[in-house]
This record gives C-alpha cells, sequence and structure tokens, in this order.
C-alpha cells in the first residue's frame, strides 16, 4: 500500500497528487508543468511510517491543504499542515485505540471543524476524532 489523493496544493486553481513511498518513510506531491510533465513540489517526510491512506483537508483552519495519513495495521494518523506551495511540515500524530484502516474527514456536528472518522475493519467499528474548533 501506498496510498493516493488530489487537490489543489498551491492555490492555482489546479488539482495536484500526492503519493504514498510503499516503501515507507515519505509522500510526495506531484504537479503539472504547462507541457503536462511531473514536477515535484514537495516531500512529506513520515520517519518509521509507510502510507497507506492519504487525505487531503484543511485540518489547521488556515485555508491551505492539509496532508492526513493512516499506516496499515497502525493506530496513528499523522498530519502534516500544507505550506501552500505543495510542501508540507513535520507532522503531529492523532491517536486511535485501533488500527485505522480507512479514514474520513467531515463536519459532523457543524462546528466548522474537519472531524476524523476512522474505520477498523478486524474490530468492524468506526470512531470519530471532534476537532477543536
Amino acid at each position: 500500500d501506498s496510498g493516493l489523493a488530489a487537490g489543489d496544493l498551491d492555490d492555482d486553481g489546479v488539482a495536484e497528487l500526492v503519493v504514498g513511498d510503499a516503501d515507507g518513510g515519505l509522500v510526495f506531491a506531484l504537479g503539472a508543468t504547462p507541457t503536462r510533465a511531473a514536477r515535484l513540489l514537495g516531500v512529506a517526510p513520515l520517519p518509521l511510517y509507510t502510507p497507506h491512506t492519504l487525505a487531503l483537508v484543511d485540518v489547521s483552519g488556515d485555508e491551505l491543504l492539509d496532508l492526513a495519513v493512516t499506516g496499515l495495521d497502525d493506530p496513528r494518523v499523522l498530519i502534516s499542515e500544507g505550506d501552500g506551495a505543495g510542501g508540507f511540515r513535520l507532522p503531529h500524530v492523532v491517536e486511535f485505540d485501533a488500527p485505522v484502516d480507512q479514514l474520513g474527514v467531515a463536519d459532523l456536528n457543524g462546528d466548522g471543524a474537519p472531524d476524523l472518522v476512522a474505520g477498523t475493519f478486524s474490530e468492524q467499528r468506526v470512531t470519530v476524532r471532534l476537532a477543536d474548533p
């Protein structure tokens, strides 16, 4: 697994891709040149972590897309704030009490802040982490 997500990372009106490294430790942000060739915008370092699911969403409330990453059989979600140019800051960790197999992000309680929804297949359950507005 390595993960894939798309979103406008640099506010140019065109979606970029983020792709996880299946060997672990990195997520690459790729954009396109006018000739449609890929260009590297940034790299998110994820030490000792293999990306599984990637999501792009403004978690920090600064109107820039941030990167949320789950790992295979791992109860942690790593959140790296976007810099507005395709790069990401070092991640902070959100802990769940079971491995996060799938990740969703939505404002579930109407406070304007994105909440994390984690699906755990082995335990057949969903866990919600409400954001601090």
